[in-house]
């Protein structure tokens, strides 16, 4: 579709006013599909060993203004470890404004919170920089539950560590669901049924809240179900599903239990009291 001519003016505009920055470029460009679904994104360099950049790498931002959404923005390269280049939407990390929902007919707005974003990432990335100097592990940014992402650019990214293809049966039904693990998270998501690359996120848990389940699969320990007692299990478990009740989505509390019991088929006495507490939706690799 023709991009608007209002939207080539506002684009225009954002980027002429740094245009003459030698800290940062900003480029940007206006996407139409379905229907009148639009969206603005913004690409943002911040040169390295600048008085923005404290660190000595150049960082990539991808700023996206979708109608009738919260803005998603990306970090798109790897300069920190644990990397922030996996999808999260780091914008409540550049404002300490309410939610703000862009409206593609109210394009100053839109210009006044994306200026705001712009200027506040020296802040954020001088914090950053501090908190790893001291050690200090934060979760930044997010992901959003419904929203539909790139399945190979997760599977990509340097922080995850596992990815599963897993039928979710129910009667004879099937239903494939994609399950990812980073060093940080744990994903499952619903494919699209016309383009399989793309998935809408389910359930997102950090991995704190399930540690267990990371040690079992992380490749770089032995792996030893025996270590993890009875008692240190239903302590999880009560609290993982504790908290997806609160949030209504047992059924992902549900798929977790259960991958939870494939990884861990050997525990004969733990898999049964655990299917005590849970109805049991059956799963299975493929």
């Amino acid at each position: 579709m023709e991009v608007k001519p209002d939207n080539k003016i506002f684009i225009k505009k954002i980027i002429k006013k740094y245009e003459n920055e030698t800290e940062l470029k900003i480029s940007g460009k206006t996407l139409n599909y379905i229907l009148d679904d639009e969206i603005l994104i913004f690409y943002c360099t911040l040169y390295k060993s600048t008085n923005i950049n404290p660190f000595s790498s150049d960082i990539y931002f991808n700023f996206e203004f979708k109608d009738n959404s919260t803005p998603y923005v990306q970090i798109l390269n790897d300069f920190i470890n644990p990397t922030l280049n996996d999808g999260r939407n780091i914008y409540y990390c550049l404002t300490n404004k309410h939610k703000y929902i862009f409206n593609k007919n109210n394009l100053d707005e839109c210009e006044n919170i994306f200026y705001e974003l712009i200027d506040n990432i020296k802040e954020f990335l001088i914090c950053l920089k501090e908190n790893i100097q001291i050690n200090a592990f934060i979760y930044y940014g997010n992901y959003e539950k419904e929203r539909t992402y790139k399945i190979n650019e997760l599977i990509l990214s340097k922080n995850t560590i596992k990815f599963f293809r897993i039928m979710q049966i129910n009667g004879k039904e099937e239903y494939m669901k994609y399950v990812i693990i980073t060093q940080l998270y744990f994903l499952i998501f619903e494919p699209d049924e016309n383009d399989m690359s793309f998935a809408k996120l389910e359930l997102c848990l950090p991995l704190k809240d399930i540690q267990f389940a990371f040690e079992e699969i992380n490749p770089n320990k032995k792996q030893n179900t025996n270590n993890f007692t009875l008692k240190i299990l239903n302590h999880y478990l009560l609290l993982i599903i504790k908290r997806l009740q609160k949030e209504s989505i047992l059924k992902g509390c549900k798929m977790i239990i259960n991958y939870i019991l494939l990884i861990m088929k050997n525990c004969t006495t733990i898999i049964k009291i655990l299917k005590k507490k849970i109805l049991k939706i059956e799963l299975k690799f493929i």
